[in-house]
């Protein structure tokens, strides 16, 4: 635990530098998007969808917002961050700890208890 600050400022660092450089002018907003998918998951979007939205819209999104569900896997996204960075944008990430796609029940594994206790410090 005596490394934690040290190791969540090298993480933050990159992404400080990289929000810095996405600053809007003055008087100016970023564009961001959920593009869709097909499951409804919110975790299987592709180039192709911000594509299309894109080319709907007229303009090119500085974000692209998707979910990364612990039910289907725990690894980071790589793949989905990796294509979102290649086109310029920030990769926006919904963590979803929940152990099934179900709703309106407790969650049995991923608890507020288990993550505090350290149980998924690997996977975060």
């Amino acid at each position: 635990m005596k490394y934690l600050p040290v190791l969540l400022l090298a993480c933050l660092l990159p992404v400080l530098s990289l929000a810095q450089s996405l600053e809007p002018p003055k008087g100016a907003f970023l564009h961001g998007v959920y593009p869709g998918g097909k499951t409804g998951q919110e975790d299987d979007i592709t180039p192709a969808d911000v594509d299309a939205y894109e080319q709907a819209a007229g303009q090119k999104v500085s974000w692209v917002y998707f979910s990364n569900n612990w039910y289907s896997d725990r690894r980071f996204p790589q793949k989905t961050a990796r294509w979102i960075r290649a086109r310029g944008a920030v990769p926006f990430i919904r963590l979803m700890l929940r152990s099934d796609d179900e709703v309106d029940h407790a969650e049995p594994l991923f608890t507020p208890a288990a993550i505090a206790a350290g149980r998924f410090d690997h996977d975060l």
